[in-house]
């Protein structure tokens, strides 16, 4: 399904990704290509709910009532891609969440991703097609738009199944310091995950978040355990180790329709 492949040209292609759809059309130009994309979206909620139909691509009539992007050059294969959307999702782990000193607690998380059209190392166009609320973290000088990640997506570990077309993530997070916690919300940063086919499915390893004493926050991103085929590049900018200091713990939610 993330393969390249040479597209007929003048046929349009589909691809199913859990309620939203992706397509693709392919004209021979002298001296290149033409492209034509388009992109169905759903919200948050139907994608999850909806049934197992990731597929594609499959010959397909071309879409009605959608804009269409129209590129030049490339070619002549193209792949659709899975990537890590632009913006760290802002994970809600519950109501009031409080983790004890010298413990941890795993979580499994269903992140959306964006996906991409490519043709060599060039992008066609790219959509993140599950229509999503936002949140402002932090305060008005130094805080972050964030996707907001609601509780139905966010599960202990190891959680259920999830949609094929989202991206699992496992996450870990241990108290250092000598006082309880409330990990309530999580930052994750997603543009630094890499992401890889498992089982059918997309993950992107295990995110480690410590709280260090004084509340400090380290993290860390560990590919995932066995062999899995990796999709896409290697993150330019990995996690490595990122101190978080206190302060950042307003939330404002701000809903996109």
């Amino acid at each position: 399904m993330w393969r390249s492949f040479e597209p007929e040209p003048g046929k349009w292609y589909r691809w199913d990704l859990h309620g939203a759809a992706a397509w693709l059309k392919k004209e021979t130009r002298p001296g290149g290509f033409l492209w034509h994309t388009a992109f169905e979206t759903v919200s948050l909620e139907k994608a999850w709910t909806a049934a197992a139909n990731r597929g594609g691509p499959r010959k397909e009539e071309a879409p009605e009532g959608l804009s269409c992007t129209v590129s030049c050059g490339g070619g002549p294969a193209v792949r659709l891609r899975p990537c890590p959307g632009t913006k760290p999702c802002l994970a809600i782990l519950g109501d009031k969440v409080n983790l004890l000193p010298g413990a941890e607690a795993r979580f499994t998380l269903y992140l959306p991703p964006a996906f991409r059209f490519e043709t060599g190392d060039d992008c066609l166009d790219s959509v993140l097609p599950f229509i999503h609320s936002e949140a402002w973290f932090g305060d008005a000088m130094l805080g972050l738009l964030c996707l907001y990640l609601p509780p139905p997506l966010v599960f202990p570990a190891p959680g259920p199944p999830g949609p094929a077309a989202f991206i699992r993530c496992d996450l870990s997070v241990r108290n250092r310091s000598k006082t309880a916690a409330d990990i309530s919300r999580q930052l994750i940063y997603t543009e630094s995950l890499g992401i890889y086919e498992a089982e059918g499915g997309l993950c992107s390893g295990m995110i480690a978040v410590e709280i260090l004493p004084g509340g400090d926050l380290k993290i860390t991103a560990a590919p995932p355990e066995g062999k899995h085929a990796r999709i896409g590049p290697v993150p330019r900018n990995g996690v490595g180790d990122i101190l978080i200091r206190r302060g950042t713990d307003f939330i404002k939610d701000i809903l996109r329709t």
